[in-house]
């Protein structure tokens, strides 16, 4: 009988400050049994990058996109659970118009924490920033992602679970910022600057966008936004400038500067008459930038090997893959700023 190969649990793959130059795809594979649990941890998105060497071979034809960075390269998984990029930054380097900088895809859990996706070529080169369109991404959290340069910035199109953007940057691309085909997608704090349209809106999608500035940085005929007939969108608190003026066209509608700050547009009929959702936008205080060698760690899973970690004085204190047995309540000092653990159910008590 074939052996069978045990399915993929809390694989962590850490990658220390440093420049990882590559000249093809780093691929995850396409079996969805190796599409799961599986976090790759930076110490920076400007510290810890990916690399596509310039005018690599395989990334030169624009009309056949290829990622630099490849979560699962198959057609369609619902297993990508917990699957993490953190603190890491991916540059798809010069001259390399069919490059793609990462292919993500995550289910149930998951998502992106601290990624910048660039390319360095002059002309902002590239043809994806961020591509989600496997099926099915979602439900899934991406917290601090930017995206400069790029014919299209992100790509959606599943329409099924939906992916939350928070503190999301979008800079520099030649297209558009944000295509979404069919998805639901939410953003709470968009920065966008360029002189192409922020987002495409079309087939059924719909956005729900908060708390954010379009702006474009050097003039442009065209407006932020293009929503198609049949797509949605729920602007609250958002602010347009230096856009072209929106207007109905058969397709559907664009919208630009001169309008308000929050709206609605349900299938191709712009509202401003109906209640707006206006949830508050959270404030953090910013944890601190403590370098990982300065980190407390854990030794020991018990609840007791914790406090002392706790109580040891140190601003972060990490816990490593494992299950810690309390037999008390843990007590979190004043000068503990953070504490790190590798995603849920990696790190747990």
């Amino acid at each position: 009988s074939k052996e069978r190969k045990p399915p993929r649990f809390n694989v962590t793959i850490l990658l220390p400050a440093g420049t990882y130059l590559v000249s093809d795809t780093l691929d995850y594979g396409n079996s969805p049994m190796w599409a799961k649990r599986a976090t790759l941890q930076g110490v920076g998105s400007r510290y810890s990058v990916i690399k596509l060497r310039d005018h690599a071979d395989k990334f030169q034809d624009a009309t056949a996109p290829r990622p630099v960075l490849s979560t699962f390269s198959g057609s369609a998984t619902n297993q990508a659970f917990e699957v993490q990029i953190n603190d890491v930054g991916v540059d798809i380097g010069k001259e390399n118009p069919g490059a793609t900088g990462i292919r993500f895809v995550a289910n149930n859990v998951g998502g992106l924490r601290d990624v910048r996706i660039t390319s360095s070529d002059k002309t902002g080169a590239g043809a994806i920033g961020l591509d989600l369109t496997t099926a099915w991404v979602g439900p899934a959290l991406l917290d601090g992602v930017e995206i400069d340069g790029f014919d299209t910035g992100i790509s959606t199109l599943s329409g099924q679970y939906g992916v939350t953007f928070r503190h999301l940057t979008l800079k520099h691309q030649q297209s558009v910022g944000f295509l979404n085909r069919r998805d639901s997608v939410a953003i709470d704090g968009l920065v966008s600057h360029s002189a192409v349209p922020v987002f495409h809106n079309t087939f059924q999608g719909f956005i729900a966008l908060a708390h954010s500035q379009l702006i474009a940085d050097s003039p442009t005929s065209q407006p932020a936004i293009v929503d198609d007939a049949m797509a949605s969108l729920h602007v609250v608190d958002t602010a347009i400038t230096g856009y072209a003026a929106g207007k109905a066209t058969a397709e559907g509608l664009t919208i630009g500067s001169g309008a308000p700050d929050s709206f609605a547009v349900l299938k191709g009929a712009f509202r401003t008459d109906i209640p707006v959702f206006d949830l508050p936008s959270p404030e953090f205080d910013e944890p601190p930038e403590t370098p990982p060698g300065q980190w407390r760690r854990v030794d020991g899973f018990t609840g007791e090997a914790i406090q002392q970690a706790l109580n040891s004085g140190r601003d972060t204190v990490y816990l490593p893959i494992g299950l810690y047995t309390l037999s008390a309540p843990l007590v979190i000092p004043t000068t503990v700023r953070r504490v790190i653990g590798f995603e849920i159910g990696r790190a747990s008590c």
